[in-house]
């Protein structure tokens, strides 16, 4: 049973990949009359944007200078080694970079991706224009879980992937895939248990 599952996790990983690599060429949208969504990582020091979080914040920065009526939310609360939260630490460094803080929304109280997207929807709704496309940024490897969440929220969103540290990515990468098969693990497990079921009758 062993071998199975190791098959069966080696198709799910090049699955995950696959759509990874997909997800980061999907984005379509004008950026005219856009909200970018930035998800929130750990802060270096407990202060400031680390590194992962510095790519994801200068992808909206760049968007932002392409047109006048973007608005920004900044999702992210305070870790227990944090000595703020992700979101007025990204909304600082944003500031800093020339972005108008009236463009700026924080949501400051989520402490997973999960709650990123359930508060950072209930914000949109409630403060913005629904004929806005919502485009959310992250790191390539963090896009396909995003997506998967935000379809179970019935929250249409736009991913935009940056790029990741090359010696983060590989235990990055392994953490999102684990997640993703956590999502639904009755239905890897009646995956695992048919692939076996075929392979010993080929």
């Amino acid at each position: 049973m062993a071998y199975f599952y190791s098959r069966l996790f080696h198709l799910s990983a090049i699955s995950y990949y696959v759509n990874s690599f997909l997800l980061t060429r999907s984005f379509k949208s004008p950026i005219t009359n856009q909200i970018l969504l930035i998800l929130g990582a750990g802060l270096f020091d407990g202060k400031h944007p680390g590194s992962e979080l510095k790519r994801r914040l200068n992808k909206a920065i760049q968007l932002s200078q392409l047109a006048d009526r973007v608005a920004i939310i900044v999702s992210g609360g305070q870790g227990l080694d944090e000595q703020r939260s992700e979101a007025s630490a990204m909304k600082e460094y944003l500031i800093e970079h020339q972005v108008m803080a009236q463009k700026i929304t924080i949501e400051d109280q989520s402490k997973n991706t999960w709650k990123n997207l359930v508060n950072s929807q209930q914000i949109i709704l409630h403060h913005f224009d629904d004929k806005r496309s919502i485009a959310v940024i992250s790191n390539q490897y963090h896009l396909l879980r995003v997506c998967l969440y935000a379809q179970k929220l019935h929250f249409k969103v736009e991913p935009i992937g940056v790029t990741s540290d090359y010696q983060l990515y590989p235990s990055a990468s392994i953490r999102e895939l684990i997640s993703i098969l956590l999502l639904h693990p009755y239905r890897h497990c009646l995956m695992a248990i048919i692939l076996a079921i075929i392979i010993s009758l080929v």
